[in-house]
């Protein structure tokens, strides 16, 4: 349903494009991309031991850049959306009255360089190569007596933030004066610790539907 809802409005979004908007290739651009994230990581919270963490969001990205021809550009792109949240298993013979929650935010801006190849004057596939610098705060929450009504909830939270690098592939067609791309993009994160909490192996991935539209 949601991935239904994204491909319809971004066709909406593509047909009431500007003339403005020239069929030529090169110039600046702007885009818009709606589509979901996924989160994969290794986390060790409250001596609790190694638990895994596999979580979706859905996320926006606005970007623009200079694209130098049809072959070649150059892209800068600010992505946000939702939370990663994920519930941790704890062992109920050890710990019989206790949960734990993880909550994940991560906005990012991502620089990159853009190479395309055209199968045909309309439709051709395109590879990204760039870094993506991040924010990130993760918050847990976790009640020690989930016996007690109502639950005495506790939570802490850390920031941290990088630069790692990109990469991405997709697919990309001509579409009334704006290209219509699906593109799938990854990146890892280092490993990471603070009191209480330990991640590692975060990689975040996306699969995403854009449109990009050039202005001269």
């Amino acid at each position: 349903m949601r991935k239904a809802m994204i491909i319809g409005a971004l066709t909406l979004a593509g047909s009431l494009a500007s003339p403005a908007f020239a069929d030529e290739y090169s110039g600046f651009r702007l885009g818009i991309s709606l589509g979901e994230e996924s989160m994969k990581s290794d986390v060790a919270t409250l001596g609790l031991g190694a638990e895994k963490i596999d979580a979706s969001r859905f996320n926006y990205t606005v970007f623009g850049g200079w694209a130098l021809n049809k072959w070649l550009a150059f892209e800068g792109a600010y992505s946000d959306g939702g939370q990663f949240n994920q519930m941790l298993y704890v062992d109920p013979d050890t710990f019989p009255n206790r949960f734990v929650k993880t909550h994940y935010d991560v906005k990012s801006f991502v620089g990159s360089v853009v190479g395309s190849w055209w199968v045909t004057p309309k439709f051709g596939v395109y590879g990204r190569a760039g870094v993506y610098g991040w924010k990130g705060t993760q918050a847990i929450t976790y009640d020690d007596d989930t016996s007690v009504d109502p639950p005495g909830l506790t939570r802490f939270s850390y920031d941290d933030d990088g630069f790692e690098p990109l990469i991405g592939v997709g697919v990309q067609t001509e579409l009334d004066t704006a290209l219509v791309r699906l593109e799938y993009s990854m990146t890892q994160f280092g490993d990471h610790t603070q009191p209480g909490i330990a991640t590692a192996n975060t990689d975040i991935s996306s699969l995403a539907l854009s449109i990009v539209w050039t202005l001269h």
